[in-house]
């Protein structure tokens, strides 16, 4: 691996910057945001990731020290168990999750003091399996991983490899219409759309971070005949609303029995941290990424970004107070 003194990006959080900070204290007292800063004073944790998580985003949100040593203390814990994934897209995951949480905590009085926690960190990138060509969902998430990495490394190389695999997927994968051509093809219907949501949730993280890492060109933007990353997130937020309309199950001479609503519901909710961040990328807010909103916030997805409303919503307008006119 290969670092540069051209390729330095601000170690703050993954996906946010300071400037999210500032915009998340700015508003405290206002929704979507109040709920959110409640939400992080009682959320409790699963795993030693989601602790290092949590107590990461509290210190890095609320200056609260306390929490940051006690998320630095049990870092070293946290790593191995990581990788105790059950599918290597699993693996991916974890590992943006642990990157997310040193990057929350590396100013940590703690961890500024030592850098043993980067040894075993590259240990565990180098132990990420490759994914073979064939797996396009696998391929994106281990994108985001490299990503991932690149940041906290300040690796250019492999922050580089991880925008390829980002334009690859957008060239190759996403039809015109924004389903994934080969990650929906499998059975049954709820495992392909599965697939599609977690594509849709690994190339949103990986324009996200590009952004917040001041990357020189706007993975946003980036299209090829007409498709996007958001042409993709797009098509698959109808199927919040309409699951049972799901075509894909591996067979297109088989008609689709579709997904029932409390299973799609629940796909969602565990990768909501998507619909918050893609909001603001529309020209003109979207009704159904706003229902969506509506339902789930304030959204915490572990491996998706974390408390993403804190960081990613925007202001609610305030009713205009009725003047009186007196003539």
């Amino acid at each position: 691996m290969t670092t540069t003194d051209a390729f330095n990006p601000p170690h703050c959080g993954l996906i946010f910057t300071d400037e999210h900070i500032q915009k998340a204290r700015a508003n405290k007292d206002s929704p979507p945001f109040a709920p959110a800063w409640a939400l992080l004073d009682v959320l409790e944790a699963q795993n030693d990731i989601d602790a290092g998580l949590i107590d990461g985003w509290r210190y890095r949100l609320k200056d609260d020290i306390k929490a940051g040593e006690r998320a630095a203390a049990g870092l070293l814990d946290s790593l191995p168990n990581a990788q105790q994934t059950e599918s290597p897209v699993d693996g991916y995951r974890a590992f943006f999750a642990l990157s997310q949480m040193l990057e929350l905590l590396r100013d940590v009085p703690t961890m500024a003091r030592s850098d043993l926690w980067m040894v075993t960190y590259r240990d565990f990138l180098h132990a990420l399996p490759v994914p073979p060509a064939d797996d396009r969902i696998g391929t994106a998430w281990y994108g985001v991983a490299q990503m991932a990495a690149g940041v906290v490394l300040a690796d250019e190389a492999l922050f580089n490899a991880s925008v390829t695999i980002f334009k690859a997927t957008v060239d190759d994968e996403i039809h015109p219409e924004g389903y994934f051509r080969t990650a929906v093809k499998v059975d049954p219907e709820i495992a392909s759309l599965t697939n599609q949501v977690l594509g849709v949730q690994a190339l949103v993280l990986l324009a996200e971070m590009a952004a917040a890492a001041g990357y020189h060109e706007d993975l946003w933007a980036y299209e090829n005949r007409g498709v996007s990353v958001i042409t993709s997130a797009t098509y698959v937020l109808y199927y919040y609303f309409y699951p049972e309309q799901w075509r894909w199950n591996g067979d297109e001479y088989r008609p689709s029995a579709g997904v029932k609503l409390k299973s799609a519901r629940a796909l969602f909710g565990r990768h909501a941290s998507f619909a918050e961040i893609i909001a603001r990328r529309y020209q003109k807010p979207l009704r159904a990424v706003s229902m969506i909103q509506r339902d789930l916030r304030p959204i915490f997805d572990p491996h998706g970004g974390g408390l993403v409303t804190l960081t990613h919503a925007e202001p609610e307008p305030q009713p205009k107070r009725r003047r009186w006119f007196f003539f």
